[in-house]
């Protein structure tokens, strides 16, 4: 029979240590040893329904490895103690690590014996006594609500979720041990625990709660039966059982249609949204409810659902740029749809030329200035012969074509913009764009500062962007300059002190 690992090593520990012949071989035994600190191991007094662990040290002081086949409590042993994981090897000259828990249910001393067999005959069986003394400071007393967890008619493909409280009415720290969730009568369990693992060992102190979720999962049009099971270091109710039910639902179908034109949609057009065409597949169901969301609109845009609870819905879309609307529906049964239905527009500025101011501060008041040089390339601003404003929106006298005279189309006094400058078709010349921060708004207060961005649309497509932090109101900001139609952008990075001039 093969020699084991120690009995190899002996033998070249002989070999290199033994005088001996070709003739002759001489076989040392090398002693082995495990030394087991503490011995005996002692817990003290440890309150009911608590826990105390101790680590053992196992120590091999040998020149040879210590195999370990089995570490478990004697036949007599009381079940209040537990054995950790037990090591298969210890190497020569190290330690390894055996914990030991004790966790006392009556006012009592506790005791038994912990077995340690190795393949070694020099050590064979180790017994260690094991002792403890359970003592009355309190104990915990689980409460759990609700006692049945039905679940409301809930979709097909959808998740259903409902909370399950835990709470301490005892006068001693409670640990739920474990939380599971099963179906005893269906091979298919649609309910399971949602952050159970975070409250397993975790210590809820007298007179507080913690809470968990059971998620339900349904795939079929049937009812289900479940069962919550709970177990926790409560002396007097260590398993608490909770009966689920919950029916598998056909969900109603969110259907959704854009009113306007997709193709012919501009900035600060009025956007108009129909589903009136979703319904409930279940006979005798109708749509209760609609749950308008807006998934996405352009950086800056403050475009926000008007009706989002009718068939019918809308916003503004404010900016330039893509938008992504969604529509939920439930049923008279309660039931929600699980997919959406989805509009995505853009919304595209139909000139050759569109100018985009926004901001961020809700009380702030901040005007665009689209300014042309004079023959000397001077610009001159609130000077209607070269500065579209607030005061001339609508400059008719610029140039000779109708089609080249911008148009600015809100002064927005209070918040977030945006103010627009459009031009159909701009005449050959060379442009700037100002920023005046006008009013901050704030009475009896610190001046508020706010970032102002500027956005440069060209034929629909986002040319040209900038942005400045503005630290206090009356301040003007020379933004950036271009040539139309070479469009060679030039930030300026200019601001300086500017009064409201009236």
């Amino acid at each position: 029979m093969p020699l084991r690992p120690g009995l190899l090593t002996a033998l070249a520990f002989a070999l290199g240590f033994s005088a001996c012949s070709c003739d002759e071989l001489q076989v040392v035994k090398v002693p082995h040893r495990l030394d087991v600190t503490p011995n005996p191991v002692d817990f003290g007094e440890v309150a009911l329904a608590q826990s105390k662990t101790i680590t053992l040290s196992l120590a091999n002081p040998s020149i040879v490895a210590v195999e370990i086949v089995r570490c478990e409590r004697s036949s007599d042993t009381e079940p209040v103690f537990t054995i950790g994981d037990c090591p298969e090897l210890i190497p020569s000259g190290t330690t390894a690590t055996l914990t030991i828990n004790f966790a006392p249910m009556v006012e009592d001393l506790s005791g038994g014996t912990l077995i340690i067999e190795t393949l070694d005959d020099d050590i064979g069986i180790l017994e260690i006594e094991l002792r403890g003394f359970g003592v009355d400071l309190g104990t915990p007393e689980i409460t759990v609500d609700p006692e049945l967890l039905q679940f409301p008619a809930t979709a097909i493909a959808d998740t259903g979720l409902m909370p399950v409280t835990i709470g301490n009415i005892g006068n001693h720290d409670l640990y739920v041990r474990e939380i599971s969730v099963s179906c005893p009568d269906s091979l298919e369990c649609p309910f399971r625990p949602v952050g159970g693992d975070s409250i397993v060992d975790q210590a809820i102190a007298a007179g507080l709660t913690t809470q968990f979720r059971v998620a339900f999962e349904p795939t079929e049009l049937i009812e289900y039966n479940g069962l919550i099971q709970i177990s926790s270091n409560d002396i007097n109710n260590p398993l608490v059982e909770i009966p689920i039910t919950g029916q598998g639902h056909q969900p109603p179908i969110a259907q959704a249609v854009l009113v306007n034109d997709p193709d012919g949609i501009e900035p600060l057009d009025q956007i108009v949204f129909d589903g009136r065409t979703s319904f409930s597949p279940v006979d005798d169901l109708s749509i209760e409810t609609y749950l308008w969301s807006l998934l996405r609109r352009p950086a800056g845009s403050t475009a926000s659902i008007d009706d989002s609870d009718q068939p019918e819905a809308g916003l503004t879309a404010d900016l330039a740029g893509d938008y992504t609307v969604e529509l939920h529906v439930v049923d008279s049964m309660g039931v929600r749809s699980v997919d959406p239905a989805v509009i995505t527009f853009r919304a595209i500025p139909r000139d050759a030329l569109h100018i985009q101011l926004t901001w961020d501060h809700p009380d702030a008041d901040l005007d665009l200035h689209f300014l042309r040089g004079d023959e000397t390339l001077t610009y001159h601003p609130f000077n209607p012969t070269y500065d579209t404003y607030f005061s001339n929106r609508f400059p008719d006298d610029w140039y000779p074509e109708e089609a080249n005279h911008p148009r600015l189309d809100i002064d927005d006094q209070r918040g977030f913009g945006p103010e627009n400058v459009n031009l159909r078709e701009p005449a050959i010349d060379t442009f700037q764009i100002w920023v005046h921060y006008w009013n901050d708004n704030q009475v009896g207060a610190a001046r508020t500062p706010t970032t102002a961005v500027v956005r440069v649309y060209v034929h629909g497509m986002l040319r040209y962007e900038t942005f400045w932090d503005f630290e206090e109101d009356q301040t003007m900001w020379k933004a950036l300059q271009f040539d139309w139609p070479d469009l060679n952008f030039r930030d300026l990075e200019e601001t300086f002190a500017y009064e409201r001039p009236f």
